[in-house]
């Protein structure tokens, strides 16, 4: 079995496997597009987007989406999710993809800091 993701997909698909590493069939992940933690993903988007935005509005805006994930998702703590560390201690093959044109995680500061990370062969 190999796992593929694409965005939030990709940084699923990277926490899974190296969760459960030992536990799964999973031989390898696909990881399109993946962003290196949602923090850095959202410093990113601003700079680009809304570089002269209110910083106490984006703190507003931000908790709003921090209250409602932790709703819908059961306490996951959206502010929290690194891909970084799962890149580290990653020993499945790993396969990573991005397009030079993205703008959302662009590869520079997202895909290719990942795979340097990556504990297992990419």
């Amino acid at each position: 079995i190999v796992v593929w993701g694409r965005s939030m997909g990709a940084a699923s698909a990277l926490l899974y496997g190296q969760k459960y590493a030992s536990q799964t069939a999973v031989r390898g992940l696909i990881l399109d597009s993946p962003f290196r933690s949602f923090d850095a993903l959202k410093n990113d988007v601003l700079a680009r987007a809304a570089p002269k935005a209110p910083k106490c509005g984006v703190a507003c805006l931000v908790c709003c989406l921090r209250c409602s994930v932790r709703r819908r998702a059961k306490g996951v703590d959206v502010l929290g999710v690194s891909c970084e560390p799962a890149a580290r201690k990653a020993t499945k093959p790993a396969l990573f993809l991005a397009g030079s044109r993205d703008v959302l995680a662009a590869p520079a500061t997202h895909a290719r800091p990942l795979e340097a990370l990556y504990g297992g062969p990419s």
